[in-house]
């Protein structure tokens, strides 16, 4: 079985690395995370160095990036805030997909009442804006990097219920499902067993493709104050710093709206590639 499992990813990474867009999203993403994962540690400036007579310079060679309003390095600023990105889109992307996946498959699989109910919340969290959730959220607990993962899970559960509740619906009345329980197999082994399987290639479509929506969401909310808390860079912070100070330099708005762009084409080529790769027809299409 595992080396079933590893020829499947084996096929699947040359069905990517052979379509253009995705070998232009995997160099891209290599090349982000390089920056966001030894950046720190190879930079000579530590991110929140304040070195104040050096303020908003330009590009040079001892600053490849310039420096802000309080002499900071923007480069080191900006893998930091690149790391940051990433860490907490997989992480809410991650938890989103096993919450919502779990509500919508038991809901499908029992159906009736805890049908109905599961589509009722995931209505009720549609229906309100990020940034409201996000000011009430702040109101009670706080701005803290953990309650902005939360933030971000929580509206895209939906996204991942409805697919594993609609995917499951097709599955739950399946001669082999109905022989399973026959056979007297408990709900969890069954959704295990055959529903997972089934509902995961569609699952990680959206996962793949949820990835660059979350990093704007946190870049959006950082920039309006309600995100990654200071002194730890965010990409919106380093966005809305670089925007106050605009007439002066335009370098560190330059430099973090280039920043965020690439991160953001990266994982989107690279999602497109994936879907395309997982589900051919739906390029077709």
């Amino acid at each position: 079985m595992t080396e079933i499992h590893a020829r499947k990813r084996g096929r699947l990474l040359r069905r990517i690395m052979h379509m253009p867009t995705g070998r232009i999203g995997l160099a891209l993403t290599a090349a982000v995370l390089f920056v966001a994962l030894i950046g720190p540690w190879i930079l000579p400036y530590a991110p929140n160095a304040i070195d104040v007579p050096s303020r908003l310079l330009p590009p040079s060679l001892s600053h490849p990036l310039g420096t802000d309003q309080l002499g900071r390095d923007i480069l080191a600023r900006v893998a930091v805030g690149l790391r940051v990105a990433i860490i907490i889109s997989v992480v809410a992307v991650t938890l989103a997909l096993l919450v919502g996946a779990v509500i919508g498959t038991t809901a499908a699989m029992l159906g009736g009442i805890a049908d109905r109910l599961a589509a009722i919340l995931f209505d009720t969290i549609s229906a309100f804006p990020a940034v409201v959730l996000a000011l009430a959220i702040i109101a009670l607990y706080g701005a803290k990097t953990s309650n902005l993962i939360i933030l971000v899970a929580l509206v895209f559960v939906p996204h991942f219920g409805r697919i594993a509740r609609a995917q499951t619906l097709v599955l739950r009345n399946a001669p082999f499902i109905a022989a399973e329980r026959m056979l007297g197999l408990s709900l969890p082994i069954i959704i295990l067993r055959h529903v997972v399987p089934n509902t995961i290639g569609p699952l990680l479509i959206v996962a793949s493709m949820n990835i660059p929506v979350v990093i704007t969401i946190e870049a959006g909310l950082s920039f309006l104050g309600l995100g990654v808390p200071p002194p730890t860079p965010s990409l919106g912070t380093l966005l809305r710093d670089g925007y106050i100070y605009l007439e002066q330099s335009p370098w560190p708005a330059a430099m973090s709206a280039t920043a965020l762009a690439v991160l953001t084409l990266s994982s989107t080529l690279v999602g497109e590639a994936v879907r395309d790769a997982v589900d051919p027809r739906i390029k077709t299409r």
